[in-house]
Parts: structure tokens; C-alpha cells; sequence
């Protein structure tokens, strides 16, 4: 349907660059925000229009843009559960080094998807991913995230 819209109503609507709407409604068109409102003049405005929508109902739910994680290292995910807490940042840093060596391929390309899949469902949407081997690239592109892969030298 070329013309629907979704219209998604929640308690809270935290547009970020104005001041919490209570009882309010975003407008999506293609996954596109096209209004944000209280939802009794938006469901005014589209009831007499022609433009045919959905009303999505969050009820008790807080509407707000996607979470950004600005520092991540997908390609140790692999490492998750298989590093132990040090006292010292460089007995640390030499036990990821070490076992990242030997993560293999799979293990690493599971790892970075499973971590992608995480954070999805806690509602991050870009990220900015740190890489030394820039492993992450090609599975991020195919991802829903948005981001960039920035190569550690």
C-alpha cells in the first residue's frame, strides 16, 4: 500500500531535540519518521484525511530514537564468557590478545552476529564499530545497524 502510514502511540514520546509528549504518536511512513505529536490532534488530522494508516498501540511504552553505541569491538565477541577480570589493564589486554588468536573464523563470525543480535533487542541502532581486522564489515553491511568500522592500527 503505497499510501499507509503507521501511526505508533505510546504514554511517552521523547522526541531527544524538544520536551516529552505525553499521550503522543510518531508518524512513519516506509520506516520513515514524518510527524511526531500529541495523539489528538494527529488522529484528528489523519481521521479526516483520505491517507489510509495502522495504530500501533504501545500503551505503558516509551517511544524514542534508536541507541547509539559509538565504541564497540564485534570481533571479540568470540571472547565473551572466556576472559577473566584482572587487577592490571595490561595482564588484561595480554589475555585478549592471546585468546583472540585463537578464536577461529566461525567462532568470531558467530560472535559478532550474536552480538549484533543483542544489540538490537536493546534498541541500539548505529554503532561505531573498532576492528583490527575489519571482520565485522561484511556482516554489519548485511545487518539492520547502521555504523561505521573504524580499522585499529
Amino acid at each position: 500500500m503505497k499510501d499507509h502510514l503507521e501511526l505508533h502511540r505510546a504514554t511517552r514520546v521523547l522526541p531527544i531535540i524538544s520536551p516529552p509528549i505525553y499521550d503522543g504518536i510518531v508518524v512513519l511512513e516506509k520506516g520513515i519518521v514524518k510527524e511526531v505529536g500529541l495523539s489528538n490532534k494527529i488522529l484528528k488530522s489523519y481521521s479526516k484525511s483520505a491517507r489510509k494508516y495502522s495504530l500501533i498501540e504501545h500503551e505503558q511504552g516509551v517511544i524514542l530514537p534508536c541507541l547509539v553505541n559509538a565504541h564497540t569491538h564485534l570481533e571479540l565477541s568470540c571472547l565473551s564468557n572466556k576472559i577473566t577480570p584482572k587487577g592490571n589493564f595490561f595482564d588484561w589486554i595480554r589475555e585478549v590478545i592471546e585468546k583472540k588468536k585463537i578464536c577461529s573464523e566461525d567462532e568470531m563470525k558467530q560472535g559478532i552476529s550474536s552480538s549484533i543480535g543483542e544489540l538490537q533487542q536493546t534498541g541500539t541502532g548505529l554503532v561505531g564499530d573498532v576492528s583490527n581486522s575489519g571482520s565485522s564489515l561484511s556482516i554489519l553491511r548485511k545487518s539492520p545497524l547502521h555504523g561505521r568500522v573504524f580499522l585499529e592500527a
